[in-house]
């Protein structure tokens, strides 16, 4: 296994990324939250399971300190998918995969427009806790045919039953948790019912990417 930092320059600055290399045919991109990091546990068990399958990964390191950050703003989210896209990009271009995976929570998934299903069209992505206060986001996740897994649960402020059925009615596998939160994590704080709630979305992530 090779580990590289690397880094892309847009917008006259530039932006980090993890390059973990197992001489895999597929690779996971992985988009954090503004907060919720590749420390935190859904991120480090969703990598310790990829890298157990020899899968490729690559964090992206994005860093928004200097930008007012406005989850819910067009242009902010057009700066995510144009962040996330170069970091694609340069990838992809320096190596040719079979298969690719996009694995995003929270801010990351605000870099899937439609542009990004409509890019990749064979790849899976995995959707945690989605911003579906965001009218352009659900939309899109309801309208597209790729292949999506989204876990969400039913305490997560940015959880709306309607929006998810919306969502449900399209092509995506949706999985609402309930009593957890937008770490997804139990409400009421039970870290036994914590740990069996990443047990059950690591163990669904598992299954929608290798099990076919």
């Amino acid at each position: 296994m090779k580990v590289d930092k690397r880094e892309v320059e847009i917008r006259g600055r530039k932006l980090a990324y993890t390059y973990i290399q197992n001489q895999s045919d597929t690779v996971c991109f992985m988009l954090s939250g503004s907060s919720y990091t590749y420390d935190k546990p859904l991120f480090y068990y969703a990598t310790m399971g990829m890298l157990e399958k020899r899968t490729d990964i690559v964090h992206i390191h994005y860093d928004y300190m200097d930008e007012r950050l406005d989850l819910y703003d067009d242009k902010f989210a057009a700066l995510v998918s144009e962040d996330v896209d170069a970091v694609i990009r340069a990838v992809l271009f320096g190596r040719t995969y079979s298969r690719m995976v996009v694995v995003a929570k929270s801010l990351g998934t605000l870099a899937l427009g439609r542009r990004m299903f409509d890019d990749y069209p064979d790849a899976y992505f995995v959707i945690l806790t989605p911003l579906l206060k965001k009218d352009s986001l659900a939309a899109t996740l309801a309208g597209v045919s790729n292949k999506i897994l989204i876990i969400i649960g039913d305490k997560d402020h940015h959880y709306m039953e309607e929006t998810v059925k919306r969502v449900m009615k399209g092509e995506a596998k949706v999985t609402t948790i309930q009593e957890a939160d937008h770490s997804l994590e139990a409400v009421p704080l039970d870290p036994f019912r914590s740990l069996t709630i990443m047990h059950q979305v690591i163990t669904e992530i598992t299954s929608f990417l290798y099990d076919e």
